[in-house]
């Protein structure tokens, strides 16, 4: 009986190992890029890593913080001391990969972390007296013989990050949504609303002038403007199965004090278009997701999965406003 109870422990044990790993493997924590003048003609990638930071040990040398009065941003690097204290808080090992995913190059960069400098900076929106370490962002630099930044597009907002040691992007099956006009509906499916947005759109009505839509990967995909006083405060998105009609995702976009709507993919005179909403397989068996649809003036935006059961994926852009 006893050889028969280890063998049920051992068992056990290896269920749990299993189910632990499964766990860990559907964590996918994703960065935006950002950039950071640290001079006054030199610009380097930045991507920062204190959204996850707890602040609860010293990662800061101490000539960094208190009454100094210091000049600009105060950029540095961390000492190996307190980047080891950093990035095991973080559960970022030195055998990591930096992944950095842009999608108008269709391509994915990699970086070891052993490579990359951990620096620090102080926060643009002012600072404390004393100085403390809480005011500071602290990340990865991609300097630009590493990563050209002229290349990411407009405010990098096409440009992924994860760290970990496999990447999870995909190339080549992720898309811009290239929207035309098209008929404006006379019924929309029904749609839950949460009681903020239930308020917001108290006196709103759905534009009767003006729709658009795209079809791509399968998949039909229609917006309409929401009006209230004549200006629009939202986009209602649907997504069908283009042959069956049944829709498979749909949400209401709001400009709120937070977050503001961005203009829909449609090309300028004079200049190359600037894709926001993408939609289509940006990460290994995830299915299709899409974004690109509201800006944040606060936190970070989403990307959302058309499978409703699996919850969207924040952000961390380490945004202080």
């Amino acid at each position: 009986m006893e050889g028969k109870g280890m063998k049920y422990t051992l068992i056990f044990l290896l269920l749990l190992s299993i189910q632990s790993t499964v766990s860990v493997a559907q964590e996918l924590e994703v960065y935006a890029l950002r950039s950071f003048y640290f001079s006054d003609t030199e610009k380097v990638g930045f991507v920062s890593l204190t959204d996850r930071y707890q602040w609860e040990t010293s990662v800061i040398s101490k000539e960094n913080l208190g009454d100094t009065v210091f000049e600009g941003d105060n950029y540095h690097e961390l000492s190996l001391a307190y980047r080891n204290r950093f990035l095991s808080t973080v559960k970022i090992s030195e055998e990591d990969q930096v992944f950095v995913h842009n999608l108008l190059l269709d391509s994915t960069m990699v970086f070891p972390v052993r490579s990359l400098r951990l620096v620090a900076h102080l926060s643009a929106y002012g600072t404390s007296n004393p100085v403390e370490q809480e005011e500071y962002h602290i990340g990865f630099e991609l300097n630009e013989d590493q990563i050209s930044l002229k290349e990411m597009g407009d405010y990098y907002s096409n440009t992924f990050i994860n760290i970990g040691k496999e990447n999870p992007f995909r190339t080549g099956q992720t898309h811009a949504i290239a929207w035309e006009e098209t008929e404006v509906r006379t019924t929309l499916p029904h749609i839950d609303l949460t009681e903020y947005q239930a308020a917001v759109l108290a006196e709103f009505r759905y534009d009767s002038t003006i729709a658009f839509e795209c079809r791509m990967i399968g998949l039909s995909y229609y917006v309409q403007n929401l009006i209230r006083d004549d200006q629009v405060i939202g986009r209602h998105l649907i997504v069908q199965e283009h042959k069956m009609h049944s829709v498979v995702f749909q949400k209401i976009y709001l400009d709120t004090e937070g977050t503001y709507l961005l203009p829909l993919n449609f090309p300028e005179e004079g200049r190359e278009p600037i894709n926001y909403q993408w939609t289509g397989n940006l990460f290994n068996d995830r299915g299709p997701c899409l974004f690109g649809f509201l800006g944040n003036s606060f936190g970070c935006p989403d990307i959302d999965f058309l499978d409703e059961d699996k919850p969207s994926i924040y952000i961390q852009c380490d945004n202080r406003h």
